[in-house]
């Protein structure tokens, strides 16, 4: 009785999207959205991860927070934390008909409260890597000189 009213569903390759095939405003809505996703693609100089690569970078990311033996480990673990987040942000602004209103990533990082997601000790390193610095008690965040233009990935990818 109910095959005919829960069409099947499939998850894009490229965009991640979950839609149904047979129905015609799932379709109109995937290739609405895998254009933004393209979009976004070309604008980041790459594509965003999916749900199960942003929980496997957000994994592997905690895991070398938690137990690197380095600053840099811990760093490398930050960002693959932070590219998760970030990854999700985007994505859920383009499922929110807000393209135009994606964040860059250092706007992004001013949003995030960084010693709750990466830690107090490695907070202030992800800062200055990406031109921003922690000052005061509050750890109000503030502009300084940047040193380059950040994007996800940019912390380990060097």
């Amino acid at each position: 009785m109910y095959d005919n009213y829960i069409p099947s569903s499939v998850r894009c390759s490229t965009c991640d999207l979950g839609y149904a095939p047979a129905d015609d405003g799932d379709r109109r809505w995937h290739a609405t959205y895998h254009a933004r996703v393209d979009k976004l693609a070309v604008r980041l100089g790459r594509r965003p991860a999916g749900r199960s690569e942003q929980e496997r970078q957000k994994d592997e990311g905690d895991q070398l927070l938690r137990h690197g033996a380095t600053l840099d480990e811990k760093l490398r673990g930050a960002d693959l934390v932070l590219t998760a987040l970030y990854d999700r942000e985007v994505l859920h602004c383009l499922h929110r008909a807000r393209p135009g209103q994606t964040p860059s990533f250092t706007c992004f990082l001013l949003t995030v409260d960084l010693a709750a997601v990466v830690g107090q000790e490695v907070a202030p390193h992800v800062l200055r890597q990406h031109g921003l610095c922690a000052r005061g008690p509050t750890e109000e965040r503030h502009w300084e000189e940047p040193r380059a233009v950040t994007q996800p990935g940019s912390l380990h990818s060097a």
